[in-house]
Order: structure tokens, then sequence, then C-alpha cells
């Protein structure tokens, strides 16, 4: 995979590069969407990923789709535009990142996207009591330890 550069100007309208970065959207109000998108962040040495916080309402612009719905499960846009969710979209994402690139593969064969997609599905609806436990897990942290 070819490096992007950075300060290279964007496609002309209609017009796309494979090689340009997948636009990530994320829950910036959700720790373990942050932690998650902190891990790709490391992963990410060549400028493959752009992430976008959609988390305060200012970013509702920015949103292809109702920011209400990309915030209730993960989405990408990809350079054509298209925009994937859910498990296909981690799988694409994958893809774009040095030594996870193999696990895109996977995602061509249908029990294992259709598996991976239950998998999120059902981890979408204990997402919430995730969230209350890692919010209170750093409370904990940030207030020191107890005496």
């Amino acid at each position: 995979m070819t490096k992007t550069n950075p300060l290279a100007k964007p496609n002309a309208p209609g017009t796309y590069s494979a090689d340009a970065p997948i636009e990530v959207f994320f829950d910036g109000a959700c720790p373990l969407c942050v932690s998650e998108i902190n891990l790709l962040r490391r992963l990410d040495r060549h400028g493959q990923l752009r992430f976008i916080d959609i988390a305060p309402l200012e970013a509702e612009p920015m949103c292809p789709l109702p920011r209400a719905d990309m915030l209730a499960r993960f989405h990408i846009r990809q350079p054509n535009g298209g925009i994937i969710s859910g498990a296909a979209a981690f799988f694409a994402v994958w893809g774009r990142l040095p030594f996870l690139g193999w696990l895109q593969g996977l995602a061509k064969v249908k029990p294992v996207l259709w598996l991976a997609e239950a998998a999120y599905g059902a981890f979408l609806k204990v997402r919430p009591s995730l969230q209350r436990l890692a919010r209170q897990n750093m409370r904990k942290r940030e207030a020191g330890p107890s005496r």
C-alpha cells in the first residue's frame, strides 16, 4: 500500500482515488469507541484512515446519514463515497492496516460476515451497559486511590 500524501489536493468531483483514506465515523462520547479509535490510530501508520468524531452536535453536517443512525453503529465512507456499516465496515478498515489486511478477505466469505454481523449486533445490545461500566471505571481512576 502506498503512503497517502496529506498535502495532496482532493480529487475533482465525481472522481476518487482508491488510495484515498477511508473516513471512519465514531462516537467520541463513548469510552469504548474512543479506545477502539485510539488503537486504530496507532495501527494506521500510512494515513489510510481519517477519523471523524460525530458526537458533538456541530458534527451533524459531516454525517452522510442521520447522525442518530450513525451514532448507533459503526460507519465508514469509502473513497468512492459508499457508506458501509457494522461488521463489514470493520473488515474494510482492517483491510487498510498493516498486519490486519488479510482480514478483509474474510468478509467475502458470507458465513464469516454473517457471523461477524450477528456478533456485532449482540455487542450493540450490551453496549450501553458496557459504556456505563467504562465511564464508572474512568471516574474511579480519575478520583485516584481510595483510602
